[in-house]
């Protein structure tokens, strides 16, 4: 039964003179009283800052004002009352006990004056649990319920929420309701952790509260009832699932309460249908967790669904929920005719497998970072022919690193119009960072880039030959305010009509390591490299040697305000001279632990120079003309910048783009880099069950081999430990993971390689 009792507040004022103590009622009823009351911490000399309190361990017999209440409140309610005359009036009231009902006033002091509004809200707080007390607090705003749960409800002059919050079992009903008993709106909790955040009360100034601007609010009737313990048991512990699936959560109640609970999960890919639900004592229902992988990349995903409930020894119960999404794996010709009808039927994360052969057609990623695998042993087995038609191959919608086309020959490709231009004649690539392995790109042609045309893109190319293409600006590449970062690749006999035979770079910042560039002509300038315009180039252990520019710049052209850095290089028998700038602006070569054919004076024009250590001119004693290898004899063996990482045997570096091995006298012919010296290529890859990792080592080294998931996430070690130099080989059997793409990654101290792999059930 509901029983609401009215309290009168004890309303006080204080003043500059310190005799004025003035009790005041909002009327004069039976029960009133007119005695001092014993204010405990009066201070006329602390004025304007007293506040006057009335306590319940004053004592009744010296305060008349403490344990005394309507006759018909139940048991023994302490009150208590302050005001800080300082400012705006405050009360604080401790409410014990089951049922208390009290008003709220507009109330207003200043230094002898007092003002109030008889017209207000009356709160009824309703509780069925002995144990529970309500604190209401006006200067704070809050109303507490034990330690751990609060009230906002008003503050004068401003608008204040209404938001509620439990830490105990029991269903709240808050009703809001108008001067004529009218009900506004009622809110029922069925959830121990939920808040109400809304309506609004507002003091109007109009004389009453309002909410939400609306009539006026003459009670807010808050009901709690004691429903006994509810006890939460959730079956399973633990969501696996592999792409979209559907799984089934037992919730049930072993208590002798009603249960409430809800779900929560960050993850969009999650839902959980119904999201709440109520449970009698003694009973269960099944909650639906629906995944949705559609959208999403293959690999793994870690989320976590929160269960909230009333159950007082569990307040959240949270389910890991993982899940896998497999790539898909689609072979041309098999599946699919052509290679951009493929495309065209994936997703971002999947692959396309192409056996060898001759594909004449124009492909376009279409802005899905899927991967194209050809053979990367031999990529002349799989041909792209372009048919002179456009661009071989086009990325042009933000292709991200995901991107991966590895094991091709592109080649008769023109170029794609853009203004009266044709871009990129074996690859354009607009604004997007692919990743190009194991590709020969050859016998293109286009006005600007005949092999590679990139326009703020930051691709990543390694182990590539860019071979025997034609353009104006840019025989072999041209990169406009792009960063391509090319390694162990070569880049020969292209040709430029104007410039950058090899590469032309504008507003560029090309990064090049262990790259060849050789036998690269330009009519006018910059045989191998040219860059201009605001540009940076790094190279580190590059062999140029053999290029020819009409005017000037045969190796390298630095031109308007541009900067290159190089460092364990060689530049060698390019014409008319190895380096040279265009002075237009502030160009700067700075050099080190270089082999420079003419010295310091390889380089012309009026950049400045900056000559480091380390730089030697001699001849590199190549193995040939068009080898480009170090004999044995080689000034340039172990000569490379110190502070580098040493040769995969375990020697200081050399400079150029060839390694001597010390520990056999190998000679390395100039395409060795299209494989790792340490790591060769799974074989077979793709693979049914297992494949087998051949791996060399010039030296006894550590050893460390593993299998990773897309996400990096290590699932196999396959050697870690001492291993004697020589040849060696481990297998990795994949039955126990799922089709899809790895990364095979090996480490020793030194070195790194990373190979991917496609496991195919």
């Amino acid at each position: 039964m509901r029983t609401s009792i009215s309290i009168m507040f004890i309303l006080i004022f204080c003043s500059m003179l310190p005799a004025q103590q003035v009790t005041l009622w909002e009327s004069w009823e039976d029960g009133n009283w007119n005695e001092n009351p014993q204010w405990t911490d009066f201070n006329p000399d602390n004025e304007p800052n007293d506040c006057f309190h009335v306590v319940e361990d004053v004592g009744h017999d010296n305060n008349p004002c403490a344990e005394v209440r309507h006759a018909n409140n139940i048991g023994s309610t302490a009150l208590y009352t302050s005001m800080n005359c300082g400012g705006e009036f405050s009360i604080d009231l401790w409410i014990h006990k089951r049922t208390e009902t009290f008003s709220i006033f507009k109330v207003g002091v200043t230094q002898g004056e007092y003002s109030q509004d008889h017209r207000g809200v009356r709160i009824t707080v309703n509780h069925h649990n002995e144990d529970r007390n309500w604190y209401l607090n006006y200067w704070d705003h809050n109303i507490n319920e034990g330690e751990h749960n609060q009230t906002q409800i008003v503050y004068p002059d401003a608008w204040m929420n209404l938001s509620m919050s439990r830490d105990f079992e029991g269903h709240w009903i808050v009703e809001w309701r108008d001067e004529g008993g009218e009900i506004e709106q009622i809110v029922e909790f069925d959830d121990t952790l939920e808040e109400l955040d809304n309506p609004h009360l507002f003091w109007s100034g109009a004389g009453y509260f309002a909410i939400e601007g609306g009539s006026y609010i003459d009670d807010i009737i808050v009901t709690i009832e004691d429903n006994g313990v509810p006890v939460i048991v959730v079956v399973p512990e633990v969501i696996e699932a592999e792409g979209s699936s559907e799984h089934v959560l037992n919730i049930s109640n072993e208590g002798d309460g009603q249960l409430w609970w809800h779900t929560e999960v960050d993850a969009e890919w999650i839902t959980c249908q119904p999201e709440r639900g109520v449970l009698e004592p003694e009973t269960d229902m099944d909650a639906f967790v629906l995944i949705n992988a559609d959208g999403l990349r293959p690999g793994f995903y870690d989320e976590v669904l929160v269960i909230s409930s009333n159950d007082p020894e569990r307040r959240e119960i949270l389910i890991p929920v993982t899940l896998w999404i497999q790539a898909q794996i689609i072979h041309v010709p098999g599946d699919f005719g052509t290679i951009q009808q493929a495309i065209n039927n994936i997703n971002d994360g999947d692959s396309i497998i192409v056996a060898p052969g001759e594909y004449i057609e124009n492909i376009n990623f279409d802005g899905k970072d899927i991967s194209i695998i050809g053979n990367t042993e031999n990529p002349e087995e799989v041909i792209i022919n372009g048919n002179r038609n456009v661009s071989v191959v086009s990325f042009l919608s933000g292709e991200t690193e995901d991107a991966v086309l590895s094991g091709f020959t592109l080649t008769n490709g023109t170029g794609t119009f853009v203004g009266r231009d044709r871009k990129g004649g074996g690859i354009y690539c607009n604004e997007s960072s692919p990743t190009l392995t194991h590709l020969i790109i050859r016998e293109n042609r286009a006005e600007v880039g005949g092999g590679i045309y990139c326009y703020g893109s930051d691709p990543s190319l390694s182990d590539v030959v860019i071979a025997e293409n034609q353009g104006r600006d840019g025989g072999g590449i041209n990169c406009e305010e792009s960063s391509p970062v090319i390694t162990d690749s070569e880049i020969s006999n292209n040709h430029a009509g104007w410039a950058g035979g090899g590469i032309y770079g504008g507003e560029a910042h090309p990064t090049l390591t262990r790259v060849l560039l050789s036998y690269n002509v330009s009519d006018e300038f910059g045989g191998g490299i040219m860059i201009v315009g605001n540009s940076t180039l790094s190279l580190t252990n590059v062999t140029i040697s053999g290029n020819e520019a009409g005017e000037t710049g045969g190796g390298l052209l630095v031109s308007v305000n541009s900067q290159a850095a190089i460092e364990s290089g060689i530049f060698w028998d390019n014409i008319p001279q190895e380096i040279s700038f265009i002075q237009i602006d502030n160009d700067v070569v700075d050099i080190a632990y270089s082999d420079l054919m003419g010295g310091r004076d390889g380089i012309e024009g009026d950049g400045a120079v900056i000559w480091g250590r380390g730089n030697i001119d001699s001849d590199p004693l190549f193995a040939g003309d068009e080898d480009f290898n170090l004999t044995a004899e080689s000034p340039c063996i172990d000569t490379g910048h110190p502070n580098s990482i040493l040769d995969p045997d375990s020697t200081r570096a050399d400079m150029g783009a060839f390694y001597f091995n010390h520990a056999n006298s190998v000679r390395f012919d100039k395409n060795t880099f299209l494989t790792s010296f340490c790591l060769a290529e799974a074989f077979p890859n793709p693979f049914n069950s297992a494949t087998t990792l051949t791996y060399s080592l010039p030296i006894m080294s550590q050893v460390s081999i593993c299998i990773l998931d897309l996400t990096g996430r290590q699932i196999a070690t396959l050697l870690d430990g001492l291993q004697s130099a020589g040849s060696h080989s481990v297998e990795w059997n994949g039955t126990d993971v799922g089709s899809g793409m790895y990364i095979v990654q090996m480490e020793t101290p030194g070195f790194r390689s990373v190979q991917k792999v496609i496991l195919l059930k």
